[in-house]
């Protein structure tokens, strides 16, 4: 037995060293690079893209191609963005109003910009720090998954900023490669491609002022006097500066006036020594911000270790799979192609020799664009979208940093590779956070055209506190308008959305009845008044509610600053009438019309109930009670209290008024008031005239007069 268990003991041992041997003599090609930052894109972004749609300004583009076409989006971005117009109107003509389709390119594009990083920044290690060219494989991986900017899932407006991103990159990594090895192609791949990024899009302006730099250092090795080598640096500059100057020219003296300005010189003039002191502390802080205080937001999301469900268990398993999968891979094999681990160059006590030196200019000047403005550069939504061009110096000082400050290779590599699977993690949990929207967007539309089945045009629709945290009022105003029909080849919008508290909450003290609220959206307008006006209520957690002026009012309840405009919602301006929605826009957007549960009773009923259609109202409470169907909230019994009152079904009406009361006792006088409103000959012989008065004795409704 003894000597069974030695020869089983050995086995296993042969067999472990076999496994090392054959791991210390495994290699992955270079190449093979691409094919994981797909892998990683895929498992970050990937998984929920199928529960995801459109939101923010996604929708606004996605409604103006639906009413004015692919060929219009020029009006629609505006003068300064033509190229990326022509963009749009390939893209749209390719992926047209279809989510899931601009959520894989929104994908593809992400892992793009991915790949041209790598590139480029395989071409510049290289070339200075060639010992040390596995970091470009890190910061790559790093890149792709950086948790500063967390809007990926708005695919229809960051795809073409990726997509654009990667055009940048490339031209990038052509004049590296230029410079290392002159040829005309490489030198014409770059010019073409940083002319097209200038005039397409200006998120990449302050990378571009990069350039002089990048060729100074690589010029640095070559044995050249200083005055051939500034000569040498100047020519091949050249020709971006003069692509830069015919931009400023296009930018600043052709074209109108942006709409942002370039504020920062008229606030300099007027306090220069505050201004610079508070610019300075600005640039620290966001540097700070993006390049490290930005992990706090990840190492917060780690109590889903601790939590049960579904997407606490996807997102451990993409946490360790992820960080596996990059130890294994990048950790060793990838480091026996890249000539081994970290060594120690030529000036590598001078930190700026380095790349966390290398990685904080990067930062600095793709920040000089936003700082100029000003605009602000935060780590939440909306305004994380400007710390996408920080991220490649971001993932530079990361990466270094650790090298740096971890005690051994190894270590390194198991702080890098958790870093890529901890970022990938967050990723997936923000996707999630998007799909759950989506399926309240979903909701939301459908519940309002049941409630609203057709709305009288002119129609200014109030909101507040609604759960959409990645969509505002323009994207709620494109939804609607999707949803209903609306005349062909106008540019007047029938309906436009607000959410009191951001577009109108400093004004609510003014607002009168022949106040006018009037909103561009690109080449689309929405003019209209609180003389033609509902306010809405919407959580997720209950069913939609069209909230109705007092004197007509079931004693509803007023979320948020909604209870400042009430008085002005009329519900006489819904018409019920069936079919004038767009159904093939629902569809199409959100598939087939859900399941009829309890939400959808609950509307039907509050519809007949605005037209007094007491026998309707109680047809639909009988058919959600067969289903077993129940309220979210005792207030969605009050149409049904008052539709059985009102038909003779006295203990049904009794019946909920008491279950209403028993859940929320703070609802007597709101149940009083309904009881109230029974006209006095529904009540006056049989059971009626008992059970009023029982339930008003209940309720003690006397004492509330």
């Amino acid at each position: 037995m003894a000597k069974h268990h030695k020869q089983i003991l050995e086995f296993g041992s042969q067999g472990v060293t076999a496994i090392k041997t054959w791991i210390n003599h495994v290699s992955i090609p270079a190449w093979s690079v691409p094919f994981v930052l797909g892998v990683l894109v895929v498992v970050s972004y990937g998984i929920q893209i199928q529960k995801s749609g459109f939101y923010w300004d996604g929708w606004v583009l996605i409604h103006s191609l639906n009413k004015l076409g692919p060929d219009r989006f020029g009006e629609i971005l505006g003068e300064n963005r033509q190229m990326t117009a022509t963009l749009y109107a390939l893209t749209t003509r390719i992926f047209k109003d279809i989510p899931i389709r601009w959520q894989v390119f929104g994908l593809v594009s992400r892992w793009a910009s991915g790949v041209a990083l790598w590139w480029t920044l395989r071409q510049l290690w290289q070339a200075i720090w060639p010992h040390r060219v596995y970091q470009a494989n890190w910061i790559a991986l790093l890149f792709v998954v950086y948790p500063s900017f967390t809007q990926q899932s708005i695919s229809v407006v960051y795809s073409h900023i990726f997509f654009n991103f990667s055009i940048f990159l490339i031209s990038l990594g052509a004049m590296v490669k230029a410079l290392r090895k002159p040829h005309w192609f490489w030198w014409l791949a770059s010019w073409l491609t940083a002319g097209y990024i200038l005039f397409a899009l200006e998120y990449y302006l302050g990378l571009e002022l990069l350039r002089p730099l990048l060729i100074w250092i690589l010029l640095t090795p070559k044995a050249l006097s200083l005055r051939d080598k500034v000569r040498q640096a100047m020519i091949s500059w050249s020709p971006y500066l003069v692509l830069l100057s015919a931009y400023a020219v296009w930018r600043f003296y052709l074209l109108p006036p942006s709409r942002y300005g370039v504020g920062m010189k008229d606030i300099f003039l007027a306090e220069p020594l505050e201004t610079l002191r508070s610019l300075v502390q600005t640039i620290a802080m966001n540097l700070f911000q993006v390049s490290l205080l930005v992990w706090e937001k990840v190492v917060r999301l780690t109590y889903l270790f601790t939590e049960p469900g579904e997407r606490a268990w996807i997102y451990r398993l993409v946490v360790f799979g992820v960080s596996g999968f990059a130890l294994f891979l990048f950790g060793k094999w990838m480091y026996t192609v890249e000539q081994g681990p970290i060594q120690r160059s030529p000036g590598q006590g001078n930190w700026i020799r380095q790349p966390v030196f290398l990685g904080a200019v990067f930062m600095t000047f793709a920040g000089l664009p936003y700082w100029s403005v000003p605009l602000e550069i935060t780590l939440d939504f909306a305004s994380n979208r400007h710390t996408i061009p920080m991220m490649i110096g971001a993932s530079i000082v990361v990466v270094d940093l650790v090298e740096r400050l971890a005690s051994s290779t190894r270590r390194a590599r198991i702080i890098l590779a958790l870093l890529v699977g901890f970022a990938a993690g967050y990723q997936f949990d923000v996707s999630t956070d998007f799909s759950t929207e989506w399926s309240f967007q979903r909701d939301f539309l459908w519940q309002l055209l049941w409630r609203v089945p057709s709305l009288e045009p002119g129609t200014m629709i109030l909101g507040d506190a609604f759960p959409f945290p990645f969509s505002d009022d323009e994207a709620v105003t494109s939804m609607i308008n999707l949803a209903y029909r609306s005349a062909e080849n106008t540019y007047e919008l029938p309906y436009g959305f607000f959410f009191v508290r951001n577009e109108l909450g400093h004004e609510l003290d003014r607002l009168g009845p022949e106040t006018r609220i009037q909103k561009k959206y690109g080449p689309l307008d929405f003019s209209g008044s609180f003389l033609k006006m509902i306010a809405i209520s919407y959580s997720g957690n209950s069913c939609l509610r069209v909230l109705s002026r007092p004197d007509g009012d079931l004693g509803q309840v007023y979320p948020g600053l909604l209870s400042e405009v009430v008085h002005f919602s009329d519900a006489s301006l819904i018409v019920d009438e069936d079919g004038t929605y767009n159904l093939a826009n629902l569809e199409r957007f959100f598939g087939k019309e859900p399941a009829h549960t309890w939400c959808y009773y609950y509307q039907k009923a509050e519809l007949a109930r605005q037209s007094k259609q007491w026998n309707r109202v109680a047809k639909l409470g009988d058919q959600a009670g067969k289903r077993g169907y129940e309220p979210y909230v005792p207030e969605e019994l009050f149409p049904f209290i008052e539709g059985y009152a009102n038909v003779g079904e006295w203990e049904k009406a009794q019946q909920l008024t008491l279950d209403a009361f028993k859940q929320t006792r703070t609802l007597r006088p709101d149940l009083c008031a309904i009881w109230k409103k029974i006209p006095s000959a529904a009540t006056a012989a049989g059971a009626g005239s008992s059970i009023h008065r029982d339930v008003l004795e209940e309720l003690e409704c006397d004492w509330l007069e």
